[in-house]
């Protein structure tokens, strides 16, 4: 299998697991339950080692300057500057614009919850003027300062 075939397939399975978190967050939300710190944590290793992983096969930068797994912790511990220097050198700055949809890869379930909560409470808060509302209606017609035929 070519390297660019692998790459997509990094990169599909990141989209793809992005995706599924974040959907899993909201639907967590949305039943009353608060997402679990644990799938956070780890949803940034599991995405962390795909973009690792990604990076080594970038056809684009030379062998030599190409990181090893047996750097081990050097990797992890330096990897937001390690990502942006390999992306920058690599493909000017075009690597910039691939860092930023990265890092929204990374944030997409933090975001998805983030919306999720802002469309509970606008739910939440037309529910509770609606029943406000019902509730004030005195029973005559023409005392409601509804638009009727909308």
């Amino acid at each position: 299998m070519a390297p660019t075939t692998i790459r997509r397939w990094y990169l599909v399975a990141a989209v793809t697991i992005a995706v599924m978190t974040s959907a899993c967050a909201a639907w967590a939300y949305f039943n009353g339950v608060a997402p679990s710190e644990e799938l956070f944590r780890l949803y940034a290793l599991v995405m962390e080692i795909l973009v690792v992983s990604w990076l080594v096969t970038d056809p684009r930068i030379p062998a030599a300057q190409r990181p090893s797994f047996d750097h081990g912790m050097l990797i992890w511990v330096t990897f937001p500057f390690f990502a942006v220097y390999q992306m920058y050198s690599a493909h000017r700055w075009k690597g910039i614009l691939i860092v930023l949809e990265m890092v929204g890869l990374f944030a997409a379930p933090g975001i998805a919850l983030a919306i999720a909560y802002a469309v509970g409470q606008q739910a939440r808060r037309l529910y509770m003027d609606s029943s406000r509302h019902a509730s004030k209606g005195s029973g005559k017609e023409g005392d409601c300062d509804c638009i009727s035929g909308l």
